[in-house]
């Protein structure tokens, strides 16, 4: 992630079944209002005039990445979540897609996504972009209402497969609305988990503000009480490995990049997908947040074990440059640097995304992480 974005966002698995139709029911969802302009939006809401030009002002100046912008959103209200408690839904156009996005000025995280016109960690949309290929297959472990998956859908085109699993239906509803309104053909959306085993669950929305996270598993205590947690949302979901999911695709020679952003479940998947890692060698882009790994009872370091003796490398992201010229980098990662970064991307040296990937691979020891 950028510092301006940053400033304002702050055991081996054993045989599987045969492979068998997954099933993908969820709670019911429910029609979406229709959205409207962040221009009129703003004409919408009680701001004094002056207000009114610096916001309207403040989202072209965001959405190029000019200096400060994070400084800025930050001092003009958008952590102001009582403000903006009562705004309407936006459409904007995603950069570097072109897509009509939905999103809800209420929620944290989507006001941060309507001024920046894409999702907020540059970082990791940026590592997308750069691994995928046209035709390729992209599995999202936790899709949300979609910003990464949209842009996996743009990259690998109509003979590209983008498999995206979602289990909260309000979130998952904001991706099907996103798939409807834009006519996207190649996104298969799932609405369900994914873990070490199949069955059922519950996954319970982590802050009332924010569709930005759910999980499986026990809330952070410092969300669980308070404020936080008024009006939260829980819902029935069905689990699944992720290699039976990707059994019951046509094709298995596609290129494999997964993206796990699924709050502490992310090395439970992981041993759901021992046959991917074992037989397509394909990539991983996983979250590390040790605060909620520890609720599943694991630990950054858990997972950098277990990747490296499957023979995957680490590597952090970082995105340098400014004024909206930007590189990715990446950085090889020690086994007590994972303990520091958010996101690792997992590659293997006789993977598909290696050799895509090597121009962007700083030498070790030119970036120390903590």
């Amino acid at each position: 992630m950028s510092p301006d974005a940053r400033a304002i966002a702050e055991s081996k698995p054993g045989l599987h079944p045969a492979p068998v139709a997954v099933e993908a029911t969820a709670d019911a969802s429910q029609p979406l209002p229709e959205p409207i302009t962040l221009a009129e939006a703003l004409r919408r809401m009680p701001l004094t005039p002056r207000q009114r030009r610096r916001i309207t002002w403040l989202q072209p100046y965001a959405r190029l990445e000019l200096p400060r912008f994070g400084k800025l959103l930050n001092d003009w209200g958008m952590n102001d979540q009582a403000f903006w408690q009562d705004a309407p839904p936006v459409t904007v156009r995603q950069k570097g897609t072109g897509f009509d996005l939905r999103l809800e000025l209420s929620d944290f995280y989507q006001r941060i996504n309507a001024f920046l016109g894409d999702y907020h960690e540059f970082d990791v949309v940026d590592t997308v972009r750069a691994a995928l290929r046209p035709g390729d297959l992209y599995l999202d472990g936790g899709a949300n209402i979609g910003l990464i998956t949209l842009h996996a859908s743009h990259i690998v085109g109509p003979t590209g497969t983008v498999l995206a699993c979602e289990p909260f239906t309000p979130a998952a509803d904001r991706l099907q609305w996103h798939i409807d309104r834009n006519n996207i053909t190649n996104i298969d959306l799932r609405r369900l988990a994914l873990s070490d085993q199949p069955g059922r669950s519950e996954v319970k929305q982590v802050a009332y503000d924010s569709l930005a996270s759910s999980t499986l598993g026990p809330i952070p205590d410092r969300f669980d009480k308070g404020v936080h947690a008024k009006d939260r949302s829980v819902h029935a979901c069905p689990v699944e490995t992720g290699d039976r999911l990707l059994a019951t695709l046509e094709s298995s020679a596609q290129p494999l990049f997964v993206k796990l952003d699924i709050e502490g479940f992310e090395l439970r998947a992981i041993h759901g997908l021992h046959d991917a890692m074992c037989h397509r060698r394909c990539a991983f882009l996983t979250e590390v947040n040790q605060e909620v790994l520890e609720g599943q009872g694991h630990s950054p370091l858990d997972i950098f074990d277990h990747m490296v003796e499957y023979g995957y490398m680490p590597f952090g992201l970082e995105r340098h440059g400014a004024k909206g010229r930007f590189r990715l980098l990446l950085n090889p990662l020690t086994r007590p640097d994972v303990l520091h970064v958010k996101d690792v991307l997992w590659l293997t040296p006789t993977g598909p995304h290696w050799v895509r990937l090597r121009a962007q691979m700083r030498a070790p020891g030119l970036r120390r992480w903590g």
